[in-house]
């Protein structure tokens, strides 16, 4: 991971999660780190998208699937997959570098990738019209 995203994620733990204005700072910074630095950010649109995402949610805090990630080892089970799988990458995603995605779609059989050039880990409304039609595709 970019240096930057580690900081956004150690800086979690940290954080005051009752104090709204903080948490909203805190997420806006974090989906300005994901979202690579080959697309434009819009900060008023992140802020706005955040305040109603917390507002539908019981417990933001508990929101993470990150801590996940470790909880089993799972690598060497891709294989195991017998379900179709869509793999979304960006070529400029500062969470999972490039070459994750094509490592993962190579690991799952049958999988399918969709590279996406200039997109960073958080999805780009640039990127969304050939996103959308890939997943109809794929769900089809």
């Amino acid at each position: 991971m970019a240096e930057e995203v580690q900081s956004y994620f150690a800086g979690a733990g940290g954080m005051d999660w009752s104090n709204d204005a903080s948490v909203v700072d805190f997420l806006v910074w974090g989906t300005r780190v994901i979202s690579g630095s080959a697309r434009s950010f819009d900060d008023a649109a992140a802020h706005d998208f955040v305040i109603r995402e917390m507002g539908r949610a019981s417990n933001y805090a508990s929101r993470g699937n990150h801590a996940l990630i470790s909880a089993d080892r799972w690598r060497e089970r891709l294989g195991e997959f017998r379900v179709p799988t869509l793999v979304i990458q960006g070529s400029d995603d500062p969470v999972l570098p490039y070459g994750h995605g094509g490592a993962l779609a190579r690991e799952i059989p049958g999988a399918t990738l969709l590279a996406r050039e200039g997109m960073g880990h958080e999805l780009h409304p640039a990127d969304w019209d050939t996103i959308v039609r890939a997943i109809l595709r794929h769900t089809a």
